[in-house]
């Protein structure tokens, strides 16, 4: 039992390895077990490419041969596929493989696979175990099981305070709230969500660059709500190679798109750049409909970086699956709050971590 243990929360630890690249598919990490030692295992690395039960089992065909896997006992996140799509079906070549037993920590919520994976491999006389570390496999693919379900991104608020509920230092000092250890956090964070979006608030006064600043890892996809499409021609989230969308109001104009289009600097297509039009509701643009926007484009997790509009549009229309708070020892007297005095929440702690001289709060909505 404790090797079982053992060998699916490393399946999952491999499958974290996937974020960012995958999307819109699951993370998913597969060990194969014989005779209670690991001798193969992988996880998805790119959408497109050999799913984690592929890898697990050419890794161990080039460690201990093609036999190797005869008699053995294969741990997985996930229910494995027995469709086509960009890849051939997992549980064929599970069977193949000559696997005695294959431990699921979850099943597939996507309808094409749903419970029809497993029937093929007990229909292969394979014997077949489900739910061994279920909470942890559905907590990291949380954003994946949301997207699938409602075809909405799982939305993450990551929210920068004082001890007092301050966003800014007042007197136009733009100084960081938080430490360099939430620093970090916050571009990890970055490179593994799907997307990170801002207000164009943001854009025009820390011209931030919406990176990861990594050369591991990747940039997520920039989304800019600006109603009016004033994102400025030099702005430096353009340097980036991720592609840029743009959120605008219907009455921005079509003269207003191609200024913008025209006015891009010289390093980024008009391919990188893309600008879509959504209903304005209360004064801003209609959030519901930039999330069905934003789905319908296969991104399946965003995260949240805005300001006090951003903050208290999303908390006031309950759009956030998950607020990340980190909470500053220090206090100011003259900064802006989180948000705005007409938004009345409540928010339940999840968990409290320390982040260096930081609190790291992991809070929903009740």
């Amino acid at each position: 039992m404790k090797n079982n243990n053992y060998a699916m929360l490393l399946a999952i630890e491999l499958a974290g390895k996937g974020s960012g690249f995958v999307h819109p598919n699951p993370l998913v990490g597969c060990v194969i077990l014989k005779y209670g030692k690991i001798i193969g295992k992988g996880f998805h690395e790119k959408y497109g490419n050999a799913h984690a039960e592929i890898n697990a089992l050419n890794d161990a065909w080039k460690k201990h041969g093609k036999k190797s896997t005869e008699n053995a006992y294969m741990f997985v996140t996930l229910e494995p596929c027995c469709h086509y799509g960009k890849t051939g079906p997992c549980a064929k070549e599970i069977i193949k493989a000559g696997i005695k037993k294959v431990y699921i920590a979850m099943l597939d919520v996507n309808p094409i696979v749903a419970g029809k994976g497993i029937k093929e491999l007990k229909k292969a006389g394979i014997k077949v175990n489900v739910g061994l570390c279920r909470k942890e496999a559905e907590e990291l693919n949380k954003e994946y099981t949301k997207w699938m379900k409602t075809k909405r991104p799982y939305v993450l608020q990551k929210i920068a305070i004082t001890r007092n509920g301050k966003i800014t230092w007042g007197n136009g000092n733009r100084k960081r709230i938080t430490c360099e250890e939430s620093n970090k956090k916050v571009r990890e964070l970055r490179n593994q969500y799907d997307a990170l979006l801002v207000g164009i608030n943001t854009v025009l006064k820390d011209d931030p660059q919406l990176n990861c600043r990594s050369k591991e890892g990747r940039d997520p996809i920039k989304i800019i709500l600006d109603p009016d499409l004033k994102t400025p021609k030099n702005a430096r989230l353009f340097k980036s190679t991720a592609k840029t969308i743009l959120f605008c109001a219907k009455k921005a104009g079509k003269n207003k798109e191609k200024e913008i289009l025209k006015k891009r600097p010289e390093s980024v297509s008009n391919k990188d750049i893309e600008i879509i039009k959504v209903d304005q509701k209360n004064d801003f643009l209609n959030l519901k409909e930039v999330l069905k926007e934003i789905g319908m484009k296969e991104i399946t997790s965003v995260l949240v970086e805005g300001g006090q509009k951003i903050n208290s549009s999303f908390l006031k229309e309950k759009l956030s699956d998950g607020i990340l708070f980190f909470v500053s020892p220090k206090k100011v007297k003259n900064g802006l709050d989180f948000i705005d005095g007409t938004v009345k929440t409540k928010l339940k702690i999840l968990d409290i971590k320390k982040s260096g001289k930081d609190l790291l709060l992991r809070t929903k909505q009740i």
